[in-house]
């Protein structure tokens, strides 16, 4: 019984990968198509597939950099907080690939006046 288990966990686990893999090269090919709607939305997106990639889609520790040019005044950006709805969301759709895997933390950062910066890291459940 003990194997059937271990072999329908697996499976699983399997079937996971295949399905994560399939979502980073659909968002991939997204980007490189222009299909996404909101341009930063799809930079959020490809900084997700690099932490994804850079895991070895959730096997190894890994970080990447959402870098985003501010689009108006710096200062007037920086004070009413619009990156902080832009690292949510990088952290919720890093956290949807790769939650189940593991734990993943993202951290506003200054990367300079005229940038938006926030780093993503993972780090695998230990087994």
């Amino acid at each position: 019984m003990r194997q059937r288990e271990d072999k329908t966990n697996k499976m699983e686990n399997k079937n996971d990968d295949t399905r994560l893999r399939e979502v980073i090269a659909q968002a991939k090919t997204m980007y490189q198509e222009g299909k996404y709607r909101n341009p930063e939305y799809g930079e959020i997106c490809m900084a997700a597939v690099r932490l994804v990639e850079g895991s070895d889609f959730g096997k190894n520790k890994a970080e990447s950099t959402l870098e985003m040019k501010v689009r108006g005044d710096p200062f007037e950006e920086a004070l009413n907080g619009d990156f902080d709805g832009i690292a949510i969301q990088y952290l919720g759709i890093c956290n949807d690939l790769l939650g189940d895997k593991g734990e993943v933390k993202v951290e506003p950062y200054s990367g300079g006046i005229a940038t938006r910066s926030a780093r993503a890291r993972f780090e695998p459940k230990k087994e």
